[in-house]
């Protein structure tokens, strides 16, 4: 099976859907940012707030590349990883991407007290909006499929689960 990523903005639920993804599938997962974290030691605010975005920006890239050598993996992706073109071009053939579609005032309530995200606690609601509509436009480019996330995790990793199997009997045809 091919890898399966899961794209969206901050907020929209990649790694919980992901985690209940991944049993369905009886598959493996992982999160780039936690992975990001666990290798530096450091949280991904800490990063930010060193300085070291452009260093995130590349130790998220070479994870993608890193993992997409496996199969059979759903892979929640930091929520700027595929801005890259570069990038959004590796996960599309390296695997199935999925859009987690949420409207921006439920991500945001979801982030707003986040502490431990960077960019949150350094921009305005209005800049994130910005953000939210310039990023919701390369996650449409680069997705397979999307489904809405404003269900319960376990729901929504059941809407994919179906898409992605009801795709692959139609392939298998």
């Amino acid at each position: 099976m091919k890898n399966i990523y899961l794209c969206g903005f901050m907020g929209c639920g990649k790694t919980t859907i992901g985690q209940q993804l991944a049993t369905q599938f009886g598959i493996g997962f992982l999160d780039t940012d936690q992975e990001i974290e666990r290798r530096q030691g450091k949280s991904i605010t800490e990063l930010f707030l060193e300085g070291k975005e452009k260093a995130f920006r590349r130790m998220e890239q070479e994870l993608l590349h890193e993992f997409s050598g496996n199969e059979s993996l759903v892979i929640a992706l930091g929520g700027g990883m595929l801005l890259p073109s570069r990038n959004a071009t590796y996960a599309k053939g390296t695997g199935r991407v999925v859009l987690l579609e949420l409207p921006f005032e439920e991500c945001y309530r979801r982030i707003s007290a986040d502490q431990t995200r960077p960019l949150p606690i350094q921009m305005t609601k209005k800049e994130l909006a910005i953000l939210y509509r310039r990023r919701r436009s390369c996650y449409w480019a680069s997705a397979d499929f999307a489904i809405a996330a404003n269900h319960i995790p376990l729901v929504c990793a059941k809407q994919i689960h179906k898409i992605i199997l009801d795709k692959e009997r139609r392939f298998m045809r």
